[in-house]
């Protein structure tokens, strides 16, 4: 369990015409360094969280939004935990963090 944990977003939308809007939104999570090795023969190994998201709509009076999103902006690296393989004896595997990624969104809102 990390020491300290943040997490803040926001979102700001502003209307471009009477039936347009753009919506921009951004979070940031950050979890301190903690030990992710515990209990494990590699309890010096850590892992600090510090994730940026955001994505930006534009919203059409006709129902249509049209968005785009980065994950993981900053690229933040880290093992989201390891643990003691079955195969071989002495063996650690771990799940890395997601990479950044980006995408798009396309929907109709009924």
């Amino acid at each position: 369990i990390p020491e300290f944990a943040l997490a803040v977003g926001a979102t700001y939308t502003a209307s471009i015409t009477e039936k347009v809007k753009a919506i921009f939104h951004a979070d940031f999570a950050h979890e301190s360094n903690v030990a992710v090795g515990q209990g494990l023969s590699v309890a010096n190994i850590t892992r600090e969280v510090n994730l940026l998201n955001a994505s930006a709509t534009l919203a059409l009076g006709n129902g249509l939004e049209v968005s785009v999103w980065g994950r993981n902006l900053t690229d933040n690296r880290f093992l989201a935990a390891i643990f003691p393989g079955v195969a071989q004896p002495g063996n650690i595997n771990g799940y890395p963090s997601q990479p950044r990624t980006y995408g798009g969104l396309a929907r109709y809102r009924f």
